[in-house]
């Protein structure tokens, strides 16, 4: 199973955008008028804070006719990426940056460590 969201941009200047699935916070379905006229919809991907848009999303991918079962499939491998992530792992590097910010602050300040 692969472990992020690959969209390819571009006509003259191709970009390939990467977005790990473990970043992804929430998709949203975007359907204009001229959208819902024609059947189409864009999935937006919003990110924990790595969108350097003004629109807050990290990825767009536009012009899709079968929309449903896409969205449907991409938050369920969301979900299984998050449930699979080792949890006391997760914990344990987050008391070490706890303390590396801890002895920091403590340093600056001259407080106890």
């Amino acid at each position: 199973m692969q472990d992020r969201i690959t969209i390819h941009k571009g006509i003259l200047t191709k970009v390939q955008q990467n977005i790990p699935y473990r970043s992804i916070t929430d998709f949203i379905l975007h359907r204009s008028l001229y959208d819902r006229f024609l059947g189409l919809a864009s999935i937006r991907v919003q990110t924990a804070g790595q969108s350097t848009t003004a629109t807050g999303y990290e990825g767009n991918v536009a012009g899709l006719l079968n929309w449903e079962p896409l969205i449907q499939d991409l938050r369920g491998r969301v979900k299984s990426v998050l449930t699979h992530l080792p949890m006391e792992d997760t914990l344990q590097n987050i008391l070490e940056e706890v303390r590396v910010l801890r002895k920091l602050v403590g340093e600056k300040f001259g407080g106890d460590n």
